[in-house]
């Protein structure tokens, strides 16, 4: 059962709508779509942990390190790509998804987090 009510699980459903859409556009390499694939599947996996927020927020930080990773390969990519010195490199949308994505998984962490400092701040009045 998945808890709709929660504005992180709603962060968390549509960062992995924008990888799972980024994974299918054109413009991107084996080791992106690597990179996106996994992102969407520990965010997908994350909405499900919400009676763990300790590990919630890790297995959180675990897909936005793999966003990191994917940052760091599109940078490599485009480093190494002879289009550098051309001028050629414009942004394209899958990029966009992708940080859109990172916003979200971060507003969901903030979300999770306040959850658990609320929760904390009531079992301190007991």
């Amino acid at each position: 059962m998945i808890m709709w009510q929660r504005k992180q699980t709603i962060f968390l459903f549509l960062a992995a709508v924008c990888l799972v859409v980024s994974i299918f556009l054109p413009e991107q390499n084996i080791y992106l779509i690597g990179a996106s694939a996994l992102a969407a599947v520990v965010s997908l996996a994350d909405i499900f942990l919400y009676k763990n927020r300790k590990l919630q927020m890790k297995v959180c930080r675990i897909a936005q390190l793999f966003l990191l990773v994917w940052c760091a390969l599109c940078a490599w990519i485009i480093i190494s790509a002879d289009n550098w010195e051309a001028g050629n490199m414009t942004f394209r949308i899958g990029v966009v998804l992708v940080l859109l994505s990172g916003l979200m998984l971060n507003l969901a962490y903030k979300g999770i987090k306040h959850d658990d400092d609320l929760v904390r701040s009531a079992d301190r009045l007991r």
